[in-house]
Formats: C-alpha cells, sequence, structure tokens
C-alpha cells in the first residue's frame, strides 16, 4: 500500500496522468491513472537496472533519475524511500519542476 504522504505529495502534481509504485524488487505495490501507468509498471524495474548499470559504467554510483519524453506523455522513473516510482505525465508538464517537488520522498 502507498504511504499517505507520497499519495498526497503526488495528488498535488500538476499534468500528473498516472503513476507506478514499485517495491525495492520491482512488484507492483500501486497502480492509478491511465492504463499506460500500468504498463509502466512492467518496466519500472528494468529502467532503473539499466540507470545504474549505465551510471556505474561512466564512474558514478549509479544515476538518480531517468526521464524520457514522446508526443503524448513525459515519463519520469526515480528512487523512492519505499522502492521505485513511475509518473507519467502530460505533454506540457515541467519533469524537473515534479522531481524537484518529489525530493523528500526520493532515497
Amino acid at each position: 500500500m502507498i504511504q499517505q504522504s507520497l499519495q498526497d505529495t503526488l495528488e498535488s502534481i500538476p499534468g500528473l496522468e498516472g503513476y507506478v509504485h514499485c517495491g525495492p524488487t520491482g512488484d507492483i505495490q500501486h497502480v492509478d491513472g491511465r492504463e499506460e501507468a500500468e504498463l509502466l509498471g512492467l518496466i519500472v524495474p528494468y529502467l532503473q537496472q539499466v540507470t545504474q548499470l549505465i551510471g556505474g559504467s561512466i564512474g558514478l554510483e549509479g544515476l538518480y533519475e531517468i526521464q524520457a519524453t514522446s508526443p503524448d506523455f513525459r515519463t519520469v522513473v526515480l528512487p523512492v524511500k519505499e522502492g521505485i516510482l513511475g509518473l507519467l505525465l502530460n505533454s506540457r508538464t515541467r519533469t524537473d519542476e515534479v522531481v524537484q517537488q518529489l525530493s523528500h520522498l526520493t532515497t
């Protein structure tokens, strides 16, 4: 179950179309919003692993987040204290502002 502080923060994000919260082992804990959010949940653990591999290969401890943009959506995947969070945002959302808004919940 998603923690109330995370739920409250997510509900305050403008442009949020859906999200998926995965546990530390990649299991889907909670999905809300558009059906694409559930599909995002299937790849969130892999995206997080890729960020760690890329970060390690260039001498960083691990990349903090990954962002992807398409004509219709923007996605952000980042670690939170309770696992991994994948956000599905509308194409006009300023992802850097969203990441800043979530900074108190990240690892």
